[in-house]
Formats: C-alpha cells, sequence, structure tokens
C-alpha cells in the first residue's frame, strides 16, 4: 500500500509538473502572436494621412537631423514609406519633401473631405 501511495504521488506531481510546463509554452506563443499582430498593426501603410497638431517636417529620419519647415493641424500630406518611427511625405503644392514623426499623422479614408476624420 505504501509502495502504492508513492507512485500515486509520484503520477501527480510529474502530471502537475507536465501541465504546468505545456501551459507555459501555450503562453509563451500566444504571447509572441499578439506581439507580432500588434506590430503590424502599428506599421503606416502608403497614403494619405492629415498633420495632427502641429508637425516639423526634417531633412531626415530623426530629432538629429534639422527642421525644414513646419505643417499646420489638418494638413494634407502623403506618406510615401518608414523607416522605424520616422515617415518620409510629400507635401505637394510646391513644399517638397521631408520626414515627420508618425505620431504627428492621422490616416484619411478620404483626402478630398475636409477634416472628416475629426
Amino acid at each position: 500500500m505504501k509502495k502504492f501511495l508513492t507512485i500515486l504521488l509520484a503520477v501527480m506531481v510529474l502530471g502537475t509538473c507536465a501541465t504546468t510546463e505545456a501551459n507555459a509554452k501555450r503562453r509563451t506563443k500566444r504571447k509572441a502572436r499578439t506581439t507580432r499582430t500588434t506590430r503590424s498593426r502599428s506599421f503606416l501603410q502608403p497614403g494619405y494621412y492629415r498633420i495632427v497638431g502641429e508637425s516639423n517636417v526634417r531633412t531626415g529620419p530623426g530629432e538629429n537631423y534639422s527642421v525644414m519647415y513646419s505643417l499646420p493641424n489638418h494638413m494634407l500630406v502623403y506618406v510615401q514609406f518608414m523607416q522605424g518611427n520616422w515617415c518620409y511625405i510629400s507635401v505637394g503644392q510646391g513644399i517638397g519633401d521631408g520626414w515627420t514623426h508618425r505620431d504627428n499623422l492621422r490616416y484619411t479614408s478620404n483626402p478630398d473631405s475636409q477634416y472628416s476624420e475629426y
């Protein structure tokens, strides 16, 4: 009887360890999936955006580059591509292209509308 209880206890302990290890692997996979999804959603696609607040347009992708000019709130710009958190934008109207931080942009589904997203 004592041997039986010892074996039963060992099986229960090993089963608990295996279950805990399986749960840990599942949590790790779920966390990796969530992180991957969040990253892909945070990427700005090329398209039309409006400036949020006032935005500096720089000569390169970073605060260490000089400011060429500032854009006013609600100005329509076209994002061509990204490098890190910096977007290369075309302003049009003879103003020129440059870099601005992604936090200064809000997507617009209809670039012809006047501030439709605000």
